[in-house]
């Protein structure tokens, strides 16, 4: 009875997440700004060397090879943000005159997912959205009005297969339809005697294409293990872009549509340990490299569409420890620096240049039917934007905070 009881709140559980999602902020030139799983959510992002759900088709899928029986899973995630621009640097704490503040739930899951065990191979899928934001931000000061917007979304759709080639190795390989688009608008407004000037700009561009993940680990003792796994450039099918501009005086405005030239995602080098020191404790280790990269989205090379990437490192760590069989304890750390060589042109959300690092933590608990986690993340970081007002192109202080709960759950059957 009490196993059934236990049963049922795991399903209503993953039920639930299913329903719900996980808002995520990202920049075009920050690569770990989310964390997909139920276990590495709470573990600081490591996934390499670690069984645990279908989030980690989205860097290793040889370590669901280890999956016992088949499963599903998913999470949610709710959260705040306090995005500045300003003269200095400020903490989160803190009020800035050009302050922006986005919070609250999405309705497009950050991951959803599920495998099979078959003899030796385990197959699965799932749907991630690793970004999936909107943000918004005026500043009025009586001369000048500006205001701002954006909205940005991935969906990648996944299809694996993992392998266990003999009792210390196994191989995987994920494929994934990807999709990536983002859309800003900026407003500017000067009065002046009763006269008001107006200017009007909007950018958008979305791209689709085909990626894969190939992914081995290796147990290299009965207390250490190693994985590894290589994502390539994604390979763009097509897409859309546009930019217009509108300004008081101007009935025609300014506009072009293009067709983006790639997909602006750097590849993906990532490796990783995980070591157990007894039946109860463990942590791992994760260091992903990324290739640098340049191209200019639009045909015409348009300044505002140029993204320029520089080879950049990322690392994870994280701990898991369980108090008794049905209870337990994550807790990590993973860096998410900014690959931006130098500040981009122009004011925007997501593309100014920002290092960030996010601490994770959650308690577990445990059941033969699966695990639930509830937990929370905050992240946060300084660097360099624009100001709102786009005659003001000096290198200007931005800092960005944070902080969410989260709660994860796989269901085993």
């Amino acid at each position: 009875m009490r196993s059934d009881i236990y049963k049922s709140f795991l399903f209503l559980a993953v039920s639930l997440t299913l329903l719900t999602s996980v808002p995520a902020f990202s920049r075009i030139y920050n690569y770990q700004d989310i964390a997909l799983g139920e276990r590495s959510s709470g573990m600081g992002q490591v996934s390499m060397a670690l069984a645990g759900d279908v989030g980690n088709a989205f860097f290793n899928p040889a370590v669901l090879s280890w999956s016992k029986g088949s499963q599903m899973c998913a999470s949610l995630s709710a959260y705040e943000r306090i995005d500045s621009r300003t003269g200095k640097f400020v903490s989160v704490f803190e009020s800035a005159l050009d302050n922006v503040k986005r919070g609250g739930f999405d309705s497009i899951p950050s991951m959803i997912g599920g495998h099979l065990q078959e003899g030796d191979w385990v197959w699965g899928g799932g749907v991630f959205v690793p970004t999936s934001f909107s943000t918004a931000g005026t500043q009025d000061n009586g001369d000048k009005f500006f205001s701002y917007e954006g909205n940005s979304q991935d969906v990648w759709l996944n299809a694996f297969g993992s392998f266990k080639y003999n009792e210390r190795t196994r191989f995987g390989v994920s494929f994934f339809y990807a999709s990536k688009e983002l859309r800003e608008k900026f407003t500017t407004a000067v009065r002046s005697g009763g006269n008001i000037d107006a200017r009007f700009e909007e950018r958008y561009w979305s791209v689709n294409g085909m990626s894969v993940i190939l992914g081995g680990v290796h147990i290299l003792s009965d207390h250490l293990t190693l994985g590894w796994s290589l994502r390539p450039r994604v390979w763009q099918w097509g897409g859309t872009g546009q930019r217009s501009l509108i300004e008081t005086g101007n009935d025609t405005g300014v506009g072009s549509d293009f067709v983006p030239k790639f997909f602006p995602l750097a590849a993906r080098i990532s490796t990783g340990i995980a070591y157990r020191f007894s039946d109860d404790f463990l942590m791992a280790f994760d260091l992903h490299f990324y290739p640098g990269y340049s191209g200019n989205l639009s045909p015409d090379s348009e300044d505002e569409f140029k993204i320029d990437a520089s080879p950049i490192a990322n690392f994870g760590i994280g701990a898991e420890y369980f108090y008794s069989k049905g209870l337990g304890f994550r807790l990590g750390f993973n860096s998410n620096l900014s690959a931006s060589r130098k500040l981009p042109p122009g004011m925007s959300a997501v593309v100014d240049k920002i290092h960030m690092g996010t601490g994770t933590a959650a308690i577990v608990l445990r059941t033969e039917n699966g695990d639930l986690s509830i937990g929370g993340w905050a992240s946060g970081g300084q660097g360099w934007t624009r100001r709102f007002d786009p005659e003001n192109t000096t290198k200007t202080p931005r800092s960005l905070y944070l902080y969410g709960a989260v709660i994860g759950s796989t269901y085993k059957f």
